[in-house]
């Protein structure tokens, strides 16, 4: 999931801040 998020990111940069702050808790979408 973290590869897919990487490649999200780029095209959907707040949906993926969101997911990983969300799932995370915490920035996770950069790791």
């Amino acid at each position: 999931m973290k590869v897919k998020f990487g490649q999200q990111t780029l095209i959907y940069p707040m949906p993926s801040v969101l997911v990983g702050a969300v799932v995370g808790g915490k920035p996770n979408f950069m790791t």
